[in-house]
């Protein structure tokens, strides 16, 4: 049998190369134009041309940009405020400060949650980011870092700096209020 690449390309052949033909071809033609596309494959080609279509008419998505650590913190608020239990997420954005991705890292307990520095960058490097908050949630409705969170934002911060990844904020929310290491006083965060 042949490999999809092999079909794909004898199907370009046939089709003098020509995309718009094949694009015009039902499944079942594309099943008679070249031996060794079945009726799943031939689906599967169709499928692929229309997204293909809508994808090159579609309008693009408007990147969320963010200013300040504020912006961030308006927008988690809703999202952790009130939670029983803590939760780690991030948000990966562009040099021009325009979210590419946002992950949740981890849900814990009430007073914790595990967060891993390797899976943070793992997801900063795959999405190409090159500035990054991180924010979590204190149910007790205090905002106030603790040591853990202290030193949990430095070894982040250290490790970011290892991948040339800007981590611009660490946000703590708590009910109404938020906390940022970036306008705070702390020393470990402040540290270049």
């Amino acid at each position: 049998t042949e490999s999809a690449l092999d079909l794909a390309k004898l199907l370009l052949l046939k089709s003098s190369n020509n995309l718009d033909e094949i694009s015009r071809l039902s499944p079942i033609e594309l099943s008679k134009r070249v031996k060794g596309i079945g009726r799943a494959k031939a689906v599967a080609i169709s499928a692929a041309i229309e997204l293909g279509k809508r994808m090159r008419f579609s309008e693009p998505i408007e990147q969320r940009r963010f200013n300040c650590g504020e912006d961030v913190a308006q927008e988690f608020m809703a999202r952790l405020s009130g939670l029983r239990h803590e939760e780690f997420w991030i948000v990966l954005l562009n040099n021009a400060n325009n979210e590419i991705a946002r992950y949740m890292i981890s849900a814990g307990g009430i007073t914790s949650t595990i967060v891993d520095s390797r899976i943070i960058l793992k997801y900063a490097i795959e999405n190409l980011a090159t500035n990054l908050v991180l924010i979590h949630n204190h149910p007790s409705g205090n905002a106030i870092p603790s040591k853990s969170d202290m030193d949990q934002t430095k070894a982040l911060r250290d490790a970011c700096n290892l991948m040339s990844v800007n981590l611009l904020d660490h946000l703590i929310i708590a009910e109404d209020t938020y906390f940022s290491f970036a306008n705070s006083e702390i020393s470990t965060f402040k540290e270049s």
